[in-house]
């Protein structure tokens, strides 16, 4: 699908026909999208197949007077998946007259443009306008960090109390989409490191600044996403050692009560025998032998007691 849209009075708003300075936002191009742009509006193939291929990493190309940019951006998952958050591929293409951007799935990241920074935002200015995509790029990263910190939270208290496979299961997930986003992170602060050399957004310096805002907001996510997975791979162990002890625990209690449980067992077994046994003869023999038994069965339960083997 392309939709066509550009500022006005109101805002970001969707136009009808392609006019000079608007964003083309492209969301899961069909062949025939793919046929118009190349056709129409002159896009490099290479760049639409590179915004198309979701092993890609973020990257900067160029080709004649069209620039790309890669950028991995955090994508929530359906309910369905088993990882709440992993990276998508989103390819941004700066030619002369219009900025497009190219991804195979309905984004966050530019809804979040269209809310957060539609009044600042003039499609007409093509760097800055790239410059508020990155940075809105980073801040979702923040913002779904932020969600994933609680989600730890929560199910590091629902562990604590009563050690499910479900929630070990759920962190181990959070840890798959914290490595995913440690992964994007990183390439695109390559990527940005690599646009900082090249001068790309030199030519104003409020673009220069924009940028280096995007920079410390990636430097900020990707330190979050490393403290995050650090904390959560520390709780899994402690969880892997508690499960190991309380593993420990059982096993020794029912040693312990099957030791307690063979004494009398055993005697029992010996005065079953049709042989003649001492005590045999005496009236109170029952009861005295009854007697014997739980008396020695107390006396090493304390034992175990007091050696904390039980």
């Amino acid at each position: 699908m392309i939709e066509f849209i550009k500022n006005s009075k109101e805002g970001l708003i969707n136009i009808q026909n392609l006019e000079k300075g608007c964003w083309i936002k492209v969301t899961a191009p069909t062949e025939e999208d793919i046929n118009y742009l190349i056709n129409e509006i002159k896009v490099p193939y290479q760049f639409i197949n590179y915004s198309c291929d979701e092993d890609e990493n973020a990257k900067y190309d160029k080709i004649d007077n069209a620039t790309l940019l890669i950028v991995d951006i955090p994508h929530k998952n359906t309910i369905m998946s088993e990882e709440p958050y992993m990276t998508r591929i989103l390819g941004i293409v700066i030619m002369e007259d219009y900025v497009i951007t190219i991804c195979n799935y309905n984004t966050k990241v530019l809804e979040k443009l269209v809310l957060n920074y539609a009044n600042r935002i003039n499609t007409k200015k093509k760097n800055e306008f790239v410059l508020y995509i990155l940075l809105a790029t980073a801040n979702k990263y923040l913002e779904c960090l932020h969600k994933i910190n609680e989600t730890i939270e929560v199910s590091e208290r629902s562990v604590r109390k009563h050690m499910r496979n479900e929630d070990l299961i759920s962190l181990y997930f959070l840890q798959k989409s914290l490595v995913y986003f440690t992964v994007g992170l990183r390439s695109n602060q390559i990527m940005m490191q690599k646009l900082l050399r090249i001068n790309l957004f030199d030519k104003f310096p409020e673009d220069r600044e924009l940028l280096e805002d995007v920079i410390a907001e990636i430097n900020q996510a990707k330190e979050m996403t490393e403290i995050a997975n650090n904390i959560l791979y520390q709780m899994m162990e402690t969880f892997s050692y508690m499960i190991a002890n309380t593993q420990n625990t059982v096993i020794k209690i029912l040693t312990s009560v099957t030791i307690l449980i063979s004494i009398p067992t055993l005697i029992a077994s010996i005065y079953g025998m049709n042989i003649p046994l001492p005590l045999s003869d005496i009236p109170y023999s029952f009861a005295i032998i009854i007697g014997s038994t739980t008396i020695l069965t107390i006396l090493i339960a304390y034992l175990f007691a007091k050696n904390k083997w039980l």
